[in-house]
C-alpha cells in the first residue's frame, strides 16, 4: 500500500573476503596437522624429503655423468606419493571441517572488520609472491642456457597463470543489492454520505446566496490558503485520501509530496466519484485530449451509469473507435483501466446509502497499519446509522494497539432548528364585489411557540400574470404561534372594498350600490412569511400556493317569513322585491296566516310564495324545475323571521334549521314580537324547539308571565357598540362619513353629527326620533339574557321603575368568530327611520342600508366550512416511526369543549394511489393538552406507530379523520408515508460520537510533540471524565492548524542482498553437433558437444601450453 522506492545496484566483490580468515586457518590447521592421518603422512613426507636429500649428496661423487640411479628415482617417487597423499587427506578433512559451521556444529568467527580482509590479501599476495620468486629463480637458472629475452616472456606467462589463480582464489563476483526506502504517511478519511453532501446548517442566508452544505464547508476548510491544512500535511508526509459512507472505499487516492495541493475541483471530483479522471490515468497527453473530444465522453461528470456504459466496452474490439483514440498503447491502457471499474462502480452505488464511521476507521487502520501511519484524520458529521456502539470501543482498542492516533474533525452545527410551514390559505371560492370578505392564513411554527411573525398577503387583480407582474396590493398582519405540537397560528385578512386603494376598486355599475366595488373576475392571492433566523431553509420566504377567488356580484337568496304581516315586514318585503328586480337577490316568502298557508297571498313580481316552511336540508344540487326545491333550506342564504309561530315546525324541521345554520353557514335574523316570541321562553331542554333556541344568541323572556309594562309614548334611542363587531361596517348608516362606524344614527336620533353623553337625563331618554319597544330577555341567563360570547351591537334606552336609565339588549349577534351567524332584533321598528327626511330619501336610505347590510352580514358564512377545528399532522410521515396527531376541536360557538368532556378519537383512512377500496384503521385515542399556563384551549394529541406491514409507504394518500362531537362534520388532514431513510431522517451531527472515536492525548502521543505544542493542545482540546481527546471542529481554524504540527516524518531504508554472479567461472557453451545419420558414432562428440567451457580454465591452459611450448622449443622441457 505504501509508496516505497526500491533501487537496484551492483558492485564488484571478492567473495573470499567475506569468509573468516581465522576460521580458514583454524580449519586448515586442524585438517592438515590436527589428525593422526595427516600427521603420519606429513612425517612420511619429511622422511622421504630428508632421505632424498641425504642420498643425493652422499652419492653425488659415485655416479657417472648421465648414468641412471634407480634408488634416487624410488626416493623421488616416494616423496611425491607421500606429498600427494598428505595433501589429499588434508583436503578431505578440511572439507569436513569447513562444512561444520553450516551444520551448526562448528564455531563461527567474525568476518567483519578490516583485519579479516588484510589477512586474506596478505595470504593471497604472499602465495603469489612465493610463486613469482619461484618462477624468477627457475628462469634465472634457465637463462644460463637461453638468452634472457627468451626466458623473460616464458616467466611472464607462468606468473600470469599464478596471478589468475590468485584472483580465482579470491572468488571475484558481481554482488547485486536492493536498497528499499519507505516513508511514513498520513491518512485522511472523508465522509461522503448524504448527511454531509446534501445537508446545510446555514440559517438566515441571503436569497441570492446558495446555502452551503456540510461538504462545502469541509472543502472550503481543506482548500483554505490561510489554514493551509493539506499543504502543511504534505510538507512532512504523503497523504492517502479515502472516501467512506456505508463502508470504506478500499481504493485510496495518493497525494505525493511532490504533487500540487488539491483544489476545490479536485475535492469535488473525489467526493462525487467522478470516474473520468480514473479512466484517464496512464494515457498520453494526446490520448487524453482525443478521448475528451469524443462524442461518447460527454460533458458532465463521470457518474456510475456513465462508468457502467464504458465498462461494458472493455472487451469490445471497436473500443479504439468508440473512445476516439489513435494510439494502440493508449487503447491498451484504457482497456486496463476499464477492467478495474467494476468494483468501483459497485462501491459508488452503495457507499452513499448510509454511514458507518467507526467501522470505516477500523478498516482504514487494518489496511494502513504496516505503513508507518502518523495519524488518521476523519472528517465527518459523526452521525452513524449503521454499526453499533461496540464498534467505537473496538476502534479505540484497535487504534491503541497499532499506535495510530485518530484525529476527528466534526462538521455541522448542533442547534435547535425551527421550521415554518404555511399549512392552509382559506378563502371563499366566490366573494361579493361590494362587501368585505376574509382570507385566513394558517401556519405551523416548529420550535417557535409564542413567536410573532409577519404574514404578507399578495393580491392580484383579475387577468394579471402572477409569474410576471408584481402584486397589485400587499397587506400585512401579525401571526402568533400558539403552543402545541407543532405550534400553530392563524391570522385573518379582511378584503374590504371601502378600505382598499382606489387602484383596486371601480365605480359600481349598479345604481343601488353607491360606493366603489371590486372588479369582477378571478382574483389571485398568496401568503408569504419570512424565513425565521433559526431555520435552515434555502429561500428567504415561505410562499403558499396560489389561491383564486371568483369575485362576482352575488345574488342573495332570502327566505322571508312571518307569523303575520307587520309594517316592518311589508317595508322589507318591498325592499327585497326591488332587489330581486335588480337581479341582486331572489326572494321566497312564507307567511303563517290563512292567506299565506292557503296560497291566497299575492306574490310580487319574481317573488315566490310558499305555503309551508321548508321541510328538509339536502346538500345535493337541486334540479332546476324541481317543485320541491323551495322547501330545501340549502336553497337559501338568509332567513328573516318576523315573530314566527315556531310551534308549527316539526322536530325534523327544527333540527334541519339548526343544521342549516351551524353546518351550512346559513344566516338567521330573528325579529321578536309580542305574539309568538314567548314560545321560546318556555322551551324545555331536548324538546321540539330546543334546536331553534340553541342557535339564537339570546334567551327571550316570557312576556306574558312578566309584569305588563306599557309601551313608551315617546321614542327611545339606541346605544351603538361598533367595537363588538370589529372589521365590519354593519352599523354604519351613512357611507359618506369616513372613520365613523356608526355614522347616521345620532343624526336620526337627535339631528347631531355624533353622540356625546349628556348630564341631562331627559336628553338621553327622550330623543327627537327613535324606537318604542324592546322585547325583554331572561335576566338569569348569561348576561341579562345574552348568551356567552354573543355580541350586543345596540342597546335600547329604557326607563327604570325609579326613572333611571336602563339599557336593554336590542340588536345581538352570536359570537362573531363562530362559523355561523344568527341575529336577534328586539323589535321590528327600523321602518320608523323612513320618516327622517333631512334630505331627499335620507330616512329611506338608512332603512334600506341597515337591512341590506344586516342580510349580507348574516349570509357571510354561507358555504364557508365551519371552523370547528383543524387537524395538525405533518404532510409527510416516515414508515416505522410514530405519527403524532394534534387536533383542535371546538364547539358550535368556536370555543373549546370542557376538558372533562369525552375526548374525540381519530381514524386513519388510506386511499390507494391507483384507485381501489379505501381502508380504515382505528379509532385511536386523543387526550386533551393544556398550554404552558395550564389552560385548555381545545387541543388534543395522540399518536400511532406506522407499522410498514399495515401502513404501506408509497403514493397512497392517508387521511386523519376526527368526528366532531354533536355534529356530522369531520375534521381531516392528509399526509403521505415515505419509506424510512436512516441517513436523512436524523441529520443532526453527533460530536459526542466523534469525541469518543478520537484518540486520547496520552503520554505516548505527547512524546512526539514539542513542549509548546503539548501546552497548546492541553489548553484547547475538549475533555471529559476520561481525559482529553484529539477531537476538533471545523469552526476552530486556529486549533485545526495544530494537526499538521502533530505529524512527524519517518523514513526507513533497508538493503537486501540479491544473488551473486561469479565471474571466475564464466564461460561459454560449445556448439551442439547432431550426427548426420545414425551410423555415426554417437559418442564421437558427446564429450564436447554442448558442453560449457570456463574462460578461466581456458586461459590457464592456453598460457601454460604456450609456456611449455616455448620451453620445448628452447629445449628447456
Amino acid at each position: 500500500m505504501n509508496e516505497t522506492t526500491t533501487t537496484k545496484k551492483s558492485e564488484f566483490v571478492f567473495r573470499r573476503l567475506s569468509d573468516s580468515f581465522d576460521q580458514f586457518t583454524g580449519d586448515a590447521t586442524a585438517a592438515f596437522v590436527g589428525n593422526i592421518y595427516c600427521q603420519v603422512l606429513l612425517a612420511l613426507v619429511v622422511l622421504a624429503l630428508v632421505a632424498r636429500v641425504t642420498y643425493k649428496y652422499a652419492s653425488a661423487h659415485k655416479l657417472q655423468p648421465g648414468a641412471k640411479d634407480p634408488l634416487a628415482a624410488r626416493l623421488r617417487l616416494g616423496f611425491w606419493l607421500a606429498l600427494i597423499g598428505y595433501v589429499a587427506v588434508g583436503m578431505y578433512f578440511y572439507n569436513i571441517r569447513d562444512s561444520e559451521p553450516s551444520k551448526g556444529t562448528g564455531d563461527t568467527l567474525a568476518t567483519t572488520g578490516t583485519g579479516n580482509v588484510v589477512k586474506w590479501y596478505a595470504l593471497t599476495i604472499g602465495l603469489f609472491a612465493l610463486g613469482t620468486v619461484f618462477v624468477a629463480l627457475m628462469y634465472v637458472r634457465d637463462s644460463r642456457t637461453v638468452r634472457w629475452y627468451f626466458a623473460a616472456p616464458l616467466a611472464l606467462l607462468r606468473i600470469t597463470v599464478y596471478a589468475i589463480l590468485a584472483l580465482v582464489f579470491l572468488l571475484p563476483a558481481i554482488q547485486t543489492w536492493e536498497d528499499t526506502n519507505k516513508q511514513s504517511r498520513v491518512v485522511v478519511l472523508l465522509d461522503i454520505s448524504p448527511s454531509v453532501t446534501e445537508v446545510t446548517d446555514e440559517i438566515g442566508s441571503a436569497a441570492s446566496k446558495k446555502s452551503r452544505t456540510r461538504m462545502d464547508v469541509l472543502i472550503e476548510f481543506l482548500t483554505d490558503e490561510k489554514i493551509a491544512f493539506m499543504k502543511n500535511l504534505l510538507e512532512k508526509n504523503p497523504v492517502a485520501v479515502y472516501a467512506f459512507g456505508t463502508r470504506l472505499d478500499e481504493s485510496p487516492t495518493m497525494v505525493a509530496q511532490s504533487d500540487a495541493v488539491w483544489s476545490k475541483a479536485d475535492w469535488e471530483a473525489f467526493r462525487k466519484y467522478d470516474f473520468k479522471p480514473f479512466v484517464l490515468r496512464g494515457l498520453s497527453d494526446e490520448g487524453k485530449k482525443k478521448l475528451a473530444e469524443g462524442r461518447e465522453w460527454g460533458d458532465g461528470p463521470g457518474t456510475a451509469d456513465w462508468a457502467q456504459a464504458w465498462f461494458a466496452k472493455k472487451a469490445d474490439a471497436e473500443l479504439k473507435s468508440f473512445a476516439n483514440l489513435e494510439s494502440d498503447d493508449d487503447v491498451t491502457v484504457l482497456r486496463k483501466n476499464l477492467e478495474k471499474l467494476d468494483k468501483r462502480i459497485d462501491v459508488a452505488r452503495t457507499i452513499t446509502l448510509g454511514t458507518n464511521v467507526p467501522d470505516s476507521i477500523s478498516a482504514a487502520i487494518n489496511r494502513e497499519s504496516a505503513n508507518m501511519v502518523q495519524g488518521i484524520i476523519v472528517l465527518s458529521d459523526g452521525r452513524s446509522n449503521l454499526g453499533s456502539d461496540s464498534s467505537i470501543i473496538e476502534l479505540r482498542s484497535h487504534a491503541l494497539r497499532e499506535k495510530i492516533p485518530v484525529f476527528t474533525i466534526t462538521v455541522g452545527e448542533e442547534r435547535t432548528s425551527a421550521a415554518i410551514t404555511i399549512t392552509d390559505v382559506q378563502a371563499p371560492d366566490s366573494a361579493p364585489i361590494d362587501e368585505a370578505w376574509k382570507i385566513i392564513v394558517e401556519a405551523d411554527g416548529v420550535n417557535l411557540p409564542g413567536k410573532e411573525v409577519e404574514v404578507t398577503l399578495d393580491l392580484w387583480l383579475p387577468g394579471r400574470d402572477v409569474k410576471v407582474i408584481p402584486p397589485d396590493q400587499q397587506i400585512t398582519q401579525k401571526l402568533v404561534f400558539a403552543p402545541g405540537d407543532p405550534p400553530h397560528g392563524q391570522t385573518e385578512f379582511v378584503i374590504d372594498p371601502a378600505k382598499l386603494p382606489e387602484t383596486l376598486t371601480v365605480d359600481s355599475k349598479d345604481a343601488a350600490i353607491k360606493k366603489r366595488v371590486l372588479p369582477e373576475g378571478k382574483w389571485s392571492a398568496r401568503a408569504r412569511i419570512a424565513k425565521d433566523p433559526l431555520e435552515a431553509f434555502p429561500d428567504p420566504e415561505h410562499i403558499s400556493a396560489l389561491r383564486e377567488i371568483n369575485v362576482v356580484q352575488q345574488k342573495l337568496r332570502v327566505l322571508l317569513m312571518a307569523g303575520a304581516p307587520s309594517r316592518e315586514f311589508s317595508f322589507l318585503r318591498t325592499l327585497l322585491v326591488r332587489e330581486v328586480l335588480d337581479k341582486r337577490a331572489s326572494l321566497t316568502t312564507f307567511v303563517q296566516n290563512d292567506a299565506g298557508t292557503t296560497g291566497k297571498l299575492t306574490a310580487e313580481q319574481d317573488e315566490l310564495v310558499i305555503p309551508r316552511f321548508p321541510t328538509k336540508f339536502d346538500l345535493k344540487p337541486a334540479v332546476k324545475e324541481d317543485p320541491e326545491k323551495p322547501y330545501n333550506l340549502n336553497e337559501y342564504d338568509v332567513i328573516v323571521a318576523f315573530d314566527p309561530d315556531w310551534t308549527e315546525l316539526s322536530v325534523q324541521q327544527a333540527e334541519d334549521l339548526r343544521r342549516w345554520v351551524k353546518e351550512g353557514g346559513g344566516g338567521l335574523i330573528y325579529v321578536a314580537g309580542p305574539i309568538n316570541t314567548f314560545q321560546l321562553a318556555r322551551v324545555e331542554k331536548d324538546s321540539r324547539l330546543d334546536p331553534v333556541l340553541d342557535i339564537l344568541p339570546v334567551q327571550p323572556a316570557d312576556i306574558i308571565a312578566q309584569r305588563i309594562k306599557g309601551t313608551p309614548r315617546t321614542p327611545r334611542r339606541l346605544y351603538l357598540n361598533s367595537k363588538a363587531i370589529i372589521g365590519s361596517d354593519l352599523l354604519k348608516l351613512d357611507d359618506k362619513v369616513p372613520d365613523d362606524p356608526v355614522a347616521g344614527w345620532e343624526r336620526f336620533f337627535t339631528d347631531r353629527e355624533k353622540y356625546a353623553p349628556s348630564p341631562d337625563m331627559k336628553e338621553e331618554l327622550f330623543p327627537t326620533r327613535g324606537f318604542f319597544s324592546c322585547y325583554p330577555l331572561k335576566p338569569d341567563v348569561g348576561i341579562g339574557g345574552v348568551k356567552a360570547g354573543s355580541a350586543v351591537l345596540a342597546e335600547f334606552a329604557d326607563v327604570g321603575d325609579t326613572g333611571e336609565l336602563v339599557k336593554l339588549p336590542y340588536l345581538i349577534t352570536n359570537n362573531p368568530s363562530a362559523a355561523w351567524r344568527t341575529c336577534f332584533l328586539a323589535s321590528g321598528e327600523f321602518y320608523k327611520m323612513r320618516v327622517y327626511e333631512p334630505g331627499e330619501g335620507t330616512g329611506r336610505e338608512y332603512f334600506e342600508r341597515i337591512w341590506v347590510k344586516m342580510i349580507k352580514y348574516m349570509a357571510g358564512k354561507r358555504n364557508i366550512k365551519a371552523p370547528r377545528g383543524r387537524v395538525l399532522v405533518g404532510k409527510e410521515a416516515v414508515s416505522g416511526a410514530p405519527l403524532r396527531v394534534q387536533a383542535r376541536v371546538l364547539n358550535e360557538s368556536a370555543k373549546p369543549y370542557e376538558i372533562t368532556a369525552p375526548s374525540p378519537k381519530f381514524t386513519i383512512v388510506q386511499e390507494p394511489a391507483g384507485g381501489g377500496d379505501k381502508r380504515s384503521f382505528g379509532p385511536f385515542d386523543l387526550s386533551p393538552k393544556t398550554n404552558p399556563s395550564g389552560a385548555f384551549d381545545g387541543y388534543y394529541g395522540g399518536q400511532v406507530l406506522l407499522d410498514p406491514k399495515t401502513y404501506a409507504p408509497g403514493e397512497s394518500i392517508y387521511r386523519v379523520e376526527i368526528d366532531v362531537p354533536d355534529s356530522a362534520e369531520k375534521l381531516s388532514g392528509e399526509f403521505k408515508i415515505r419509506a424510512a431513510d436512516p441517513e436523512m431522517d436524523n441529520k443532526k451531527p453527533d460530536p459526542a460520537a466523534m469525541f469518543r472515536m478520537a484518540s486520547e492525548l496520552d503520554r505516548d502521543f505527547e512524546a512526539r510533540l514539542s513542549p509548546k505544542l503539548q501546552g497548546e493542545l492541553k489548553a484547547r482540546l475538549p475533555k471529559d471524565t476520561s481525559g482529553q481527546r484529539l477531537a476538533f471542529r471545523v469552526g476552530d481554524p486556529e486549533l485545526l492548524k495544530l494537526i499538521p504540527e502533530c505529524m512527524v516524518t519517518k523514513k526507513v531504508s533497508t538493503q537486501n542482498r540479491g544473488p551473486v554472479s561469479d565471474l571466475w567461472d564464466r564461460g561459454f557453451n560449445m556448439p551442439t553437433w547432431t550426427p548426420a545419420d545414425e551410423s555415426t558414432n554417437k559418442y564421437f562428440a558427446s564429450w564436447w558437444s554442448g558442453q560449457r567451457l570456463s574462460v578461466v580454465m581456458l586461459a590457464v591452459v592456453l598460457l601454460l601450453s604456450l609456456e611449455w611450448l616455448g620451453r620445448k622449443l628452447l629445449r628447456l622441457a
